[in-house]
């Protein structure tokens, strides 16, 4: 079973191994591998994709110059990275496209040549739709978190795109509506900076495989889109508020006219009514009078006209004050 080795990936300058005495132990021809820490490679290990490895060639414990006494071919092996040739050494770094390296493949001049095979730890792998590429993990554990991340941001900018589309697109008699309260509950109760936080932190990891230009990307893609969405919403919310302000000018308008009408309206019939009632009383008293001084009237006779009159005029104004429920109607 393979070994995973974690190797740091710093610029070649500082990240090539030099070890004092390399060949030591060596016989025949033979290759030996060095890691940036000066630690050999031997044996059936995995790194990964990143990893900085200096090769040298000794012959019988004795370090051979390069490219006098042997010379290398990187196009004869697959899956490296030429970075840097030396005295006595070639610095490359593995990439991420085989499981397994063979450097003395490309080792020219020295036919007879062993040394170890690397293993390339490429299997922890997520794709991700945000940086639309495959990006590379050094656990399962480290890239099912970042699909869980990955997909619970993505949820949480679908949830604030529609509940934005809603409030853009309500009509002056919705503004109340199920859909538009549960908009509005949806951007006040919205996870997206937190999932935006927990998406950047759960590919950090991937910067440990080699896949740094995978963080950048992820980072900064999330970022945009958060932030263009977010603009999107407060959009949204103005158009909505703007939307329910021209509702209600309309509501008081209407129920302006509704009020104003219904109580001339009242007004007009009741007085127009009571008059009417009471002149032909009073009429009728004046030609009774006109043709004997004796005639009686009692209060009753006269006041119940006028009563009558009365009662127009206030269901006249009842009329226009029922109007007024319509503004609380139109309002909320």
């Amino acid at each position: 079973m393979a070994v995973l080795v974690v190797a740091a990936t710093a610029g070649v300058a500082t990240a090539a191994a030099s070890p004092d005495a390399p060949c030591q132990g060596t016989s025949g021809t033979e290759a030996r591998l060095f890691l940036d820490t000066g630690e050999p490679i031997e044996g059936d290990q995995a790194y990964y994709p990143g990893t900085t490895v200096t090769m040298y060639v000794c012959q019988d414990g004795d370090k051979q110059q390069y490219p006098a006494a042997w010379g290398f071919d990187a196009s004869a092996v697959d899956g490296i990275s030429i970075e840097s040739e030396r005295e006595y050494s070639i610095v490359f770094t593995l990439g991420g496209t085989v499981e397994s390296v063979t450097p003395t493949a490309g080792v020219e001049n020295r036919p007879d040549i062993t040394g170890p095979t690397i293993r390339v730890q490429t299997g922890y792998r997520a794709d991700s739709s945000i940086a639309d590429r495959t990006i590379r993990f050094p656990s399962g554990d480290a890239s099912t978190e970042f699909r869980r991340a990955e997909d619970d941001w993505q949820a949480s900018i679908d949830r604030v795109e529609n509940a934005s589309v809603a409030l853009t697109n309500v009509s002056a008699d919705a503004t109340n509506s199920s859909a538009v309260r549960s908009a509005l509950a949806t951007l006040n109760d919205s996870d997206l900076s937190a999932t935006t936080t927990a998406l950047q932190r759960s590919v950090i990891p991937a910067a440990r495989s080699g896949d740094g230009a995978a963080v950048a990307t992820v980072v900064a893609e999330s970022n945009d889109t958060t932030a263009a969405v977010r603009a999107d919403a407060r959009e949204s919310l103005q158009s909505y508020l703007e939307t329910v302000e021209q509702r209600r000018s309309a509501a008081v308008l209407r129920v302006r006219l509704f009020v104003g009408g219904g109580l001339v309206g009242g007004l007009l019939v009741g007085a127009v009514g009571g008059y009417a009632l009471s002149r032909r009383t009073l009429s009728k008293i004046e030609r009774d009078r006109g043709v004997s001084t004796a005639t009686q009237y009692s209060p009753k006779q006269v006041a119940l006209p006028l009563i009558l009159g009365v009662l127009a005029l206030v269901a006249g104004v009842a009329v226009g004050a029922l109007q007024w429920p319509t503004l609380f109607e139109v309002i909320l």
